[in-house]
């Protein structure tokens, strides 16, 4: 009975709530439904940002492949170095070792593999200075790169870092006829990106990078083409052959 009584007072002196009106419930209903719907299309761009970052792999998304460090050397990339005095003997193109020094009998105890340009200039500078006071030299990292498929002259290239995907296609001598310039692949660091290299959204002027390989496709048109001929050849050899039975 102590107990009853407790629950009557107390409830005897919470506030009244009056029911709510009809208007009221629909102006109640209808901000919940906002609520959820604009929580849903919230949902729905984030989802669309991700899917989109994920699947344009030559796209915006795909530009970070293409951001600073460019001017690292690698182990088979070529280091030129251009003395500007009279002495030339230290002077010429010289690869990069696996032990990441170069191949050379007196550079061979620099390391250069890793090393952004302006700390690779001082190294060789460093090293130069026990032949020359103040020795005056330019240094040009070569990056490794293969093209390859439809280009007229494939072949292993030791590029500027300034190079781009075109200009590297352009100096193994162009795409052929076959070729299809928006179905280029380019295999960097484990990665292959599909790329194009015409048209608007095109990757014409993506900076090549140590070890990339390039292939440039045949027109889907051309190899079809090519398919159909080789199966009317191998229809027409099967005729003959039964005819000869």
């Amino acid at each position: 009975m102590t107990t009853l009584r407790l629950h009557l007072v107390l409830a005897s002196r919470l506030p009244s709530v009056e029911p709510l009106g009809l208007s009221e419930l629909t102006r109640l209903f209808s901000r919940i439904i906002a609520l959820r719907l604009n929580m849903r299309v919230i949902s729905l761009l984030s989802l669309a940002v991700l899917i989109g970052c994920l699947a344009a792999s030559s796209g915006v998304c795909s530009a970070q492949v293409d951001t600073p460090g460019a001017s690292i050397v690698r182990p088979g990339d070529h280091l030129r170095i251009t003395l500007l005095s009279d002495d030339k003997t230290l002077s010429g193109e010289f690869e990069v070792a696996p032990d990441s020094t170069l191949k050379h009998p007196l550079y061979n105890k620099v390391k250069v593999v890793g090393v952004p340009l302006p700390q690779l200039r001082e190294r060789i500078a460093s090293f130069l200075r026990n032949f020359q006071r103040e020795p005056q030299f330019e240094v040009d990292p070569l990056f490794k790169v293969s093209v390859g498929g439809e280009v007229r002259s494939p072949n292993i290239l030791f590029l500027s870092p300034e190079t781009t995907i075109a200009d590297a296609v352009s100096l193994a001598g162009g795409s052929t006829d076959r070729a299809d310039p928006n179905r280029v692949t380019l295999l960097r660091a484990g990665r292959e990106l599909s790329l194009t290299l015409k048209g608007s959204g095109s990757n014409r002027d993506m900076l090549i990078r140590s070890g990339d390989q390039i292939n440039v496709a045949a027109s889907r048109n051309i190899t079809g083409t090519m398919l159909t001929i080789f199966g009317a050849v191998v229809s027409v050899a099967s005729l003959l052959i039964l005819a000869n039975r």
